[in-house]
C-alpha cells in the first residue's frame, strides 16, 4: 500500500477526531436523557488508530474526502483488498457493531446504545436521518430481535428529539 501524503494523514486525524467526538455528544445526550446510562467512556473507534487498521483508514478517508469534493481518487495498487481487511477488522473487534457478535441477538443494550450514537454521528455527518438509516438496516441487513428494535428506535427518538 502506498504511503499517505501529510494532507491525508491530517485529513483522517481530523475526520476520526470529529466522528468520535460526535459519538461522543450522542453518548452524552442519552446518558442525560436515561439517567447516566449508558456507562460507556471515550474509546469510540480507537482501534482505527492501531496498526491493524490505521494506514487502510487513511486510504478510506481519502477515498470519501474525495468523492464529498467531486476529485477523482486515484486508487493505489490493492486498495480493494487492503480496505476489505480493514473494515473487516473493524467490524469484529468494536462491540457496537453488530458484526462483532456471533449472535446479534445477544447484542447487549450498551452496544446497542453505542452503535446508534454512531449511525447519529454519521447522519450529522452525511446528512440524512438517523431514522432513516434504521429504517434502511434494521430487520433487513442486521435481524435484531423485536426488544433489540424497540430499543433502538427509543434511542433514535432520544437523539432525533422526535
Amino acid at each position: 500500500m502506498d504511503k499517505p501524503t501529510p494532507q491525508m494523514l491530517k485529513h483522517f486525524e481530523e475526520r476520526t477526531k470529529r466522528h468520535i467526538d460526535l459519538v461522543d455528544k450522542g453518548l452524552d445526550k442519552l446518558r442525560k436523557e436515561l439517567d447516566g446510562w449508558p456507562p460507556r467512556g471515550k474509546g469510540h473507534d480507537a482501534s482505527k488508530y492501531e496498526n491493524e487498521e490505521r494506514l487502510g483508514y487513511i486510504w478510506i478517508s481519502e477515498m470519501h474526502r474525495c468523492k464529498n469534493c467531486k476529485e477523482t481518487f486515484k486508487k493505489p495498487e490493492g486498495y480493494d483488498e487492503f480496505s476489505h481487511r480493514t473494515t473487516g477488522h473493524h467490524l469484529k473487534v468494536n462491540p457496537h457493531h453488530p458484526e462483532y457478535h456471533t449472535d446479534i441477538t445477544k447484542m447487549p443494550a450498551v452496544d446497542i446504545a453505542e452503535m446508534v450514537a454512531d449511525w447519529w454521528a454519521m447522519a450529522q455527518e452525511l446528512g440524512g436521518t438517523t431514522k432513516e438509516w434504521a429504517d434502511k438496516n434494521v430487520g433487513k441487513r442486521w435481524k435484531f430481535t423485536k426488544e433489540q428494535t424497540e430499543l433502538i428506535y427509543g434511542f433514535i427518538e432520544l437523539l432525533e428529539g422526535k
